[in-house]
């Protein structure tokens, strides 16, 4: 197969265009595992997230949930176990706006800061944050987030196992 065809193939075409749509935060761990991104439909917003967790809590599966024209919808699922599932999800009005993950050589935990949705965004002076998932060890967390700009998906790292959290923020309008 010539190159020229994979190039023009639709799913390379939709992947190009998933590359060049919004900024990325830091990836929390992961090490050198495949980077994946996963974005809202135009115009959503990430409103929740499932996660997946292994037998000692420590986080082995992620699933976006998005909210686009008053319709909720999933992403992809990365990471293979579902079997305990813990969902953080909004409150109508709220949208993910931060993120505070524990990390060793995987993303291990995290909790969420819901932002109220507002015109321009997000307003991150009236938030509230989400009970804390994954494992219980004793970590200083880091924090994800834009400051009010609209979140529109994640990124991470997965090999069987997810294991790298990120999140894609709204661009600046030009």
């Amino acid at each position: 197969m010539e190159l020229g065809l994979i190039l023009d193939m639709p799913e390379a075409i939709e992947a190009r265009k998933n590359w060049s749509v919004g900024t990325d935060t830091e990836i929390i761990d992961g090490v050198n595992d495949p980077i994946y991104r996963d974005l809202t439909p135009e115009g959503g917003l990430l409103i929740g997230l499932e996660i997946g967790l292994n037998p000692t809590d420590y986080l082995i599966g992620i699933r976006p949930i998005y909210l686009t024209g008053g319709k909720e919808t999933t992403g992809k699922q990365y990471g293979k176990d579902f079997k305990r599932v813990v969902t953080l999800k909004a409150k109508a009005g709220y949208a993910i706006g931060a993120v505070s993950a524990i990390s060793g050589l995987c993303c291990d935990g995290m909790s969420v800061r819901f932002m109220k949705v507002v015109k321009s965004g997000l307003d991150p002076t009236d938030s509230y944050q989400s009970e804390y998932v994954g494992t219980k060890e004793q970590k200083t967390p880091q924090t994800l987030t834009g400051g009010g700009k609209a979140v529109i998906g994640i990124t991470g790292k997965v090999t069987g196992n997810n294991t790298g959290f990120g999140l894609i923020l709204q661009a600046e309008k030009k």
